[in-house]
């Protein structure tokens, strides 16, 4: 897991051959971005807009996936992400191939970051996590999820 301000995400093209043009597009987005599925190499590289309302920890489920790297930027308000830090985790869910996700029971350990519109994280297939939590109520707010294939 990658999590740092946007002004230093060029310190992480190099991390995969991806990166460059996933970080160009978030540059480039606009926090009115209307929400939807946006394609930016095919299916290797895609985005997509959502707004939501986030909510208690208990009503969001920590996930992972195997296909693509997730880099998640919020063009609007604030949420908390979990990511596990132990290895032992119970699926909840099995993978579903094509959504690419699973999901698991909440871990014993895990580390909370603050998401606000400025910063970035990258997650791998390794960082299994819990977004969309609240940080002291629920709010709305407005994500950029750009999803890279591995």
């Amino acid at each position: 897991m990658i999590y740092d301000r946007m002004v230093f995400a060029d310190a992480y093209n190099g991390h995969h051959p991806r990166l460059r043009q996933t970080i160009e597009f978030i540059r480039r987005c606009p926090a009115d971005q209307a929400s939807g599925r946006y394609e930016i190499q095919g299916n290797d590289i895609y985005a997509i807009v959502a707004e939501y309302e986030t909510g208690s920890a208990e009503t969001k489920r920590f996930e992972g996936h195997q296909r693509y790297i997730d880099v998640q930027v919020l063009l609007a308000g604030a949420e908390r992400m979990d990511v596990a830090i132990s290895d032992d985790l119970t699926v909840d869910e099995p993978y579903h191939k094509e959504k690419d996700v699973i999901f698991y029971k909440a871990p014993q350990e895990y580390t909370s970051l603050v998401l606000r519109p400025g910063y970035i994280v990258i997650l791998y297939p390794q960082d299994i996590h819990r977004a969309g939590v609240c940080l002291t109520q629920p709010q709305r707010v407005r994500k950029l999820v750009v999803k890279v294939r591995l």
